[in-house]
């Protein structure tokens, strides 16, 4: 008998999906986010954790000595660490994961969840960072949710994905 208890699915401003051939101009527009840092990744070569973290370490600027060892695996904490906190000028990033595959879904849900983690910490501190934003968007996401288990420190997470239509 499987006791895994259902997640219901939560409502957030902050994960998207559209159309896979929206180009990242075209999404930051959608959002409003045109003047934010971006960072676009392929989730296509995400075998393993530490192939995620290596493209997001590359995507910050991080030199190479700074970057996973193959077979590593990524904990949340040092993903978080990494990805970085959120200082007094800090006015929001945009996160597009593009690719997104079965074989990447634990990747892909620990970055979902890191995600989750700082747009709480932005709001809760929304007299520092009034206008400030974070998004991930998902472009070729079919579903309208994003369910997965995070590997690391393991439990299961769910949200309601939110669609931008493709504009001219």
């Amino acid at each position: 008998m499987d006791k895994r208890k259902e997640v219901e699915p939560q409502e957030v401003d902050w994960l998207f999906s559209c159309p896979a051939t929206m180009s990242s101009q075209q999404i930051a527009a959608a959002l409003g986010m045109t003047s934010l840092p971006m960072f676009d990744l392929s989730a296509s070569s995400w075998q393993e954790s530490w192939h995620m973290g290596n493209d997001v370490l590359k995507a910050q600027g991080f030199a190479k000595e700074y970057f996973y060892q193959p077979g590593r695996q990524v904990s949340w904490d040092s993903l978080n660490d990494w990805i970085g906190g959120i200082g007094n000028s800090f006015k929001g990033e945009l996160w597009i994961i593009r690719e997104s595959r079965v074989e990447a879904l634990a990747s892909i849900a620990l970055l979902v969840d890191i995600t989750s983690s700082r747009v709480k910490s932005v709001k809760q501190r929304q007299h520092l960072f009034p206008h400030a934003r974070i998004n991930l968007v998902l472009p070729g996401w079919i579903d309208s949710t994003f369910l997965a288990r995070v590997p690391s420190p393991g439990y299961r997470i769910a949200f309601k994905v939110n669609f931008l239509p493709e504009t001219t």
